[in-house]
């Protein structure tokens, strides 16, 4: 099994630092009242990243972990592009000097951190990696 080497560029918002992974999945679980250990539709324990997976496509955006598989970082966002080792990709679409709905975007990001009971904070751009 090889290790992923991914850089991430994306337009959104921080939900937890890499040691903040376990309090954040408690966090909203709590606040959504799905108690200390809820399960997905076949049985099994409900991981954040299953939870994320289908709010994500509920809500128009993507959740993403940056920092490793061990220590995982989540973020939410609107833009998001990943290239991974050895596979550059070409952003130009996403940076270009073009009017990007900014305010659209951060009325939906807005709209999810009320969904899941977290702080809003004002969305950057960001670039980070992962490894794993």
């Amino acid at each position: 099994m090889g290790v992923s080497t991914d850089g991430l560029l994306y337009y959104g918002i921080e939900l937890c630092d890499v040691d903040g992974e376990y309090d954040l999945k408690n966090a909203i679980f709590e606040y959504l009242g799905l108690g200390d250990n809820p399960k997905d539709e076949y049985g099994y324990p409900l991981s954040l990243y299953s939870f994320f997976e289908k709010l994500g496509k509920e809500m128009g955006v993507t959740f993403e972990c940056h920092g490793s598989d061990k220590c995982p970082a989540w973020v939410v966002a609107t833009s998001y592009s990943c290239a991974w080792r050895a596979s550059p990709k070409d952003v130009t679409s996403i940076i270009r000097d073009e009017i990007h709905p900014y305010s659209e975007w951060k009325r939906i990001l807005k709209l999810v951190c009320e969904a899941i009971g977290v702080d809003y904070s004002e969305p950057k751009w960001w670039l980070a990696s992962y490894w794993g």
